[in-house]
């Protein structure tokens, strides 16, 4: 299915996937105060995340970079069990996008994200995917495949 992306861009998401509501993600603690949208895969035990926020007025001569470092670190301080760390860059929708990715566990289960964060305009857009470690490779084709479809509208 295609869906816009703060009507700024637009991507396909595969079938399989639906949009999570918002009493689901209060479950999981989301940070509500993002705009985005949140899709589940339940078989592939996948989450798909895509976030925008305004670039604050200081961020914006602050280099891509050193705002994912900090992302990274937010990360950190929340996942007791964050590890592997791995620097990431990539073009999404013809913009440079620079991320990361980690390991973690969550109630004996293995998982990985993988973050990307690119600035267009005057907003940040994060791309994001949690999967199970045993399916990394298949999920981050998976993933990898979701990020070519991102256009510009």
């Amino acid at each position: 299915m295609k869906i816009s992306i703060d009507n700024v861009m637009k991507m396909e998401v595969p079938e399989g996937f639906r949009q999570m509501t918002e009493q689901e993600l209060r479950a999981q603690g989301a940070n509500m105060s993002d705009q985005g949208v949140v899709y589940k895969e339940e078989d592939s035990h996948i989450l798909l995340q895509i976030f925008w926020k305004k670039v604050p007025l200081l961020g914006k001569n602050v280099p891509l970079e050193k705002t994912v470092e900090l992302t990274a670190k937010q990360h950190r301080g929340m996942v007791p069990t964050y590890r592997e760390h791995r620097d990431l860059e990539t073009v999404i929708a013809g913009e440079k996008a620079v991320g990361f990715s980690y390991e973690y566990t969550v109630k004996d289960l293995e998982q990985v994200t993988v973050y990307y964060c690119l600035r267009y305009e005057k907003k940040y857009y994060a791309f994001s995917m949690t999967m199970r470690k045993e399916n990394r490779e298949r999920d981050a084709a998976l993933f990898e495949k979701i990020l070519q479809s991102v256009t510009m509208i």
